[in-house]
């Protein structure tokens, strides 16, 4: 007997970009989402974006060596 799932799974489409391409679009998603929340972690903007989630974490370091970002304690 088949009963209802107890969870969905979400099929993410990744793609590849530029790193440069990649940083313009987390810039311009982490301003938007700051607006709402202070705290978003790298696999949820990687799914937002359909980035994969190491390219996400460059791009986190990037930020944050320039001061733009910095990782919650």
């Amino acid at each position: 007997m088949r009963g209802k799932p107890w969870v969905t799974v979400e099929h993410v489409e990744i793609q590849e970009v530029p790193l440069a391409e990649a940083k313009a679009a987390v810039e311009a998603y982490l301003k938007k989402v700051f607006k709402k929340k202070r705290q978003i972690y790298p696999s949820d903007v990687a799914d937002a974006l359909g980035l994969s989630y190491e390219t996400v974490r460059e791009v986190f370091a990037a930020l944050e060596k320039e001061g733009k970002i910095q990782e919650s304690r």
